[in-house]
């Protein structure tokens, strides 16, 4: 049976909405990328006395928007980038890990939120000062805390975070035994994670062009991969997304290891009590790939519905279980079986 893994967040870190998660979902998430180090400790002691395994994932060489209420950006206009933590407006912003702007050169392009708004840079001569001046390139609205995609062939970070060194150290003491690994690039990756959690299961998130490529290694280093198609998709067309995914899945499967989806995978149900057609059909078959299991998001964090949610998943699994073991096929009563079955 696929298995679901609930991001746990303001909208569903409550006693009694995790007492009823606890008996629907495989794992609780905590994203590093949105937890202040300071809070990593007690989020983990709110979660074990639910007895479902947690799974912590990595803040990794991901950079974020530091705003924490939604901002507006128009074309053409200039927004200076700072190398602190500032108060964020439409024409002010900064990013973590603080140094990143550090590194920026004239031409790099900067996407925000998978796209939906787009710097480049084009004047370093404020450095000194704190901050660098970018071009909107491409307007619009960008939500709290959102991802940034840097293009340039100058920039790069560590995989692991102070973040998530912290993280680590806290695993350890608390016996965390499920991390997953944010945008893994080679299974060196893998094995440095190792060195530091020896005895903790490693599942690689395939985010990046780079880890696309070493895919095959990764896969073989670590003991599961998930699929986090909304930062792919701001590396490859997204037209290929469903590709890759099937790909990855049939490998996995041949290997024998374990694979996750991630992002966007009840994306209506965010703001809605059910899913729309899309919705149902991609989960629907993407389990019937052979995916292992589903990752909530910002479904479970942040959305309106997280119990309706993943009781819908749970359902949507059922269904596929039941095609993959052939019944109701081409029966005469095929979608009275099917309905009445799903009504249980």
């Amino acid at each position: 049976m696929a298995k679901i893994i609930a991001t746990i967040g303001p909208k569903s870190n409550e006693p009694s909405i995790l007492k009823e998660l606890a008996g629907k979902v495989d794992y609780f998430r905590i994203n590093m990328s949105h937890t202040d180090e300071r809070d990593i400790e007690s989020r983990v002691k709110e979660l074990l006395p639910y007895d479902v395994p947690i799974i912590l994932d990595t803040e990794g060489p991901q950079v974020r928007s530091g705003n924490t209420y939604r901002l507006n950006f128009n074309e053409g206009d200039q927004v200076h980038l700072y190398n602190r933590e500032v108060d964020c407006n439409d024409s002010t912003l900064f990013f973590t890990p603080f140094h990143v702007t550090d590194s920026f050169q004239i031409g790099d392009k900067i996407s925000l939120a998978f796209y939906s708004v787009l710097f480049q840079v084009n004047d370093l001569s404020k450095k000194e000062e704190g901050y660098i001046a970018v071009k909107v390139i491409h307007g619009g609205a960008l939500d709290s805390r959102k991802a940034v995609h840097i293009e340039s062939q100058n920039f790069s970070l560590p995989i692991f975070s102070p973040k998530d060194y912290k993280a680590f150290e806290i695993g350890n003491n608390f016996r965390i035994s499920h991390y997953t690994l944010s945008f893994t690039e080679s299974e060196e990756d893998v094995k440095t994670f190792r060195q530091f959690c020896p005895n903790a299961k490693a599942y690689s998130k395939i985010e990046s062009m780079k880890g696309l490529e070493n895919f095959k290694e990764i896969a073989q280093e670590a003991d599961g991969i998930l699929i986090d198609r909304g930062d792919l998709s701001s590396q490859v067309p997204i037209e290929l997304i469903p590709l890759i995914q099937k790909n990855i899945i049939n490998y996995c499967n041949a290997i024998g290891k374990p694979v996750f989806i991630a992002t966007d995978t009840l994306q209506h149900m965010f703001e809605n009590r059910r899913p729309n057609a899309a919705d149902a059909n991609d989960i629907i078959n993407t389990l019937i790939d052979g995916a292992s299991g589903i990752a909530l998001t910002k479904e479970t964090a942040i959305g309106k519905y997280p119990i309706e949610t993943v009781n819908m998943l749970t359902k949507m699994i059922e269904v596929s279980e039941r095609f993959r073991e052939g019944r109701h096929l081409f029966t005469p009563n095929f979608l009275e079986e099917l309905i009445k079955d799903n009504s249980k």
